[in-house]
């Protein structure tokens, strides 16, 4: 056995340190290999993707590095469906799909692997886009006893499905996926430049039905750019992108805030503030508006001025 720091580099200490038997680069000639130690005796293999977890090197074992050969990623314009090798990080995908003003639901860290992807992939964009598992159109690669498999969303039947319905969830339990297809969605030129929380002042009498906005989206009425757990889709637009709405106030200043808060405690129906001390009031939502307005300018410019 043989100390990894030289040949794998990962982000999961635990992997990191291992000592592992083999490391091997491409799955394709290894299961294929006559002499391939995993066709004499049943034998784990560990998979690394992105490094991020303790099981893609362990001590004793053979680690298959996909990040080496398996890293290319493609965006086929036509249908909008990125392709991606089942070594890419997530990192290196949200940075290519914001070259081409696309996105996807990658979740807070840009660590991660596909692996990531395969067994769920919580995102702040779920809510809206599903979770990243959900945006799988197609996947290669390879089971256990080393069969190729090539499926395609709504292209299966038989056995084909059921494999297909086990991989999204189960994938690394029981094969090597080498490329993912997975759907897009338009990068928007507001938002895209936003954290991905900010702050911005509420003041409204009523609100608008969460599975309201949901079906409109659905429908192709709607984008839903930006959502409060306690006050719902607060900016969305029309699919033209001619129509902006904004249900917040980022013009607010904290005088207005504190003026509001005086009048309502004179009618005396109106519910106290939330998350806003009077005595200790600070503006914390200027950089929201700013950038906001910013972007729209800028987006107002290339929509007249370039097109």
């Amino acid at each position: 056995m043989k100390k990894n720091h030289n040949l794998l580099e990962v982000p999961n200490i635990n992997s990191k340190d291992a000592l592992f038997k083999k490391i091997i680069y491409n799955v394709e000639d290894f299961l294929l290999n006559d002499e391939s130690e995993l066709t004499k005796e049943f034998e784990h293999l560990c998979i690394c993707s992105g490094g991020t977890t303790s099981s893609c090197a362990k001590n004793g074992l053979i680690t298959l590095d996909l990040r080496k050969n398996y890293n290319k990623i493609h965006l086929e314009k036509e249908t909008n469906v990125v392709t991606i090798g089942g070594g890419v990080i997530m990192g290196d995908l949200m940075n290519y799909l914001e070259k081409h003003n696309r996105s996807f639901p990658i979740g807070l860290s840009k660590l991660p692997g596909a692996g990531y992807v395969l067994t769920g992939g919580v995102s702040p964009l779920s809510r809206a886009y599903g979770l990243a598992i959900d945006n799988i159109e197609s996947i290669k690669g390879f089971l256990g006893n080393g069969t190729f498999i090539s499926l395609k969303k709504n292209q299966t039947s038989g056995d084909k499905q059921l494999i297909w319905e086990a991989i999204k969830g189960a994938a690394p339990f029981f094969s090597i996926i080498t490329e993912i297809g997975l759907k897009t969605i338009q990068s928007n030129p507001l938002m895209g430049t936003q954290d991905d929380e900010f702050i911005c002042p509420q003041s409204r009498f009523a609100g608008l039905p969460d599975l309201d906005m949901e079906k409109a989206q659905t429908e192709g009425k709607l984008n839903l750019l930006a959502y409060g757990e306690n006050v719902g889709y607060t900016i969305f637009e029309t699919n033209d992108q001619k129509q902006l709405m904004h249900l917040g106030h980022p013009e607010y200043t904290v005088h207005r805030i504190i003026s509001e808060i005086n009048r309502d405690k004179e009618k005396g129906d109106v519910p106290p503030p939330e998350n806003f001390d009077i005595n200790s009031s600070k503006t914390a939502w200027r950089s929201h508006r700013n950038l906001l307005f910013q972007q729209w300018l800028w987006f107002c410019y290339q929509q007249v001025s370039l097109n």
